[in-house]
């Protein structure tokens, strides 16, 4: 995935199928796990739309760092951007 559009687009898949709730055959951890998913997916997104090549990484929290560098965390707090 090179585009931040793209990284979006899975994000929001990853987000759809994290609130497949409905499902009694779905494990709760898979739901926690595609929603750790979009979350990582959103993140590196914004990054790329910032400039920057995203880490290769998994953890949520060293790519809020990394966005921190670039832009006001602050003004997404009680945002949501699906």
């Amino acid at each position: 995935m090179n585009s931040y559009e793209e990284w979006i687009k899975r994000a929001r898949s990853s987000l759809e199928l994290a609130k497949s709730t409905d499902n009694e055959l779905v494990c709760l951890e898979d739901l926690c796990f595609q929603a750790q998913q979009s979350t990582e997916k959103a993140l590196k997104g914004l990054l790329i739309f910032y400039g920057v090549e995203p880490e290769k990484t998994h953890n949520i929290s060293i790519l809020l760092q990394e966005l921190e560098k670039h832009i006001e965390m602050s003004r997404f707090q009680n945002e949501t951007i699906f």
